[in-house]
């Protein structure tokens, strides 16, 4: 599990062209950091509710 979440943690510095191309903007932009944030905080918070 450590390493799927070490993995969302940096998928937008790995892998910037996947995310132009899925999402269209720019991996680097203010916005694109908080709705993936908001995103992986969502995820995390359906896992820990089991």
């Amino acid at each position: 599990m450590l390493v799927a979440l070490f993995a969302m943690a940096a998928a937008g510095v790995a892998f910037p062209q996947i995310v132009r191309a899925v999402h269209g903007e720019d991996p680097a932009s203010p916005e694109f950091a908080e709705r993936y944030a908001a995103q992986v905080e969502a995820l995390l918070g359906a896992l820990a509710a089991g």
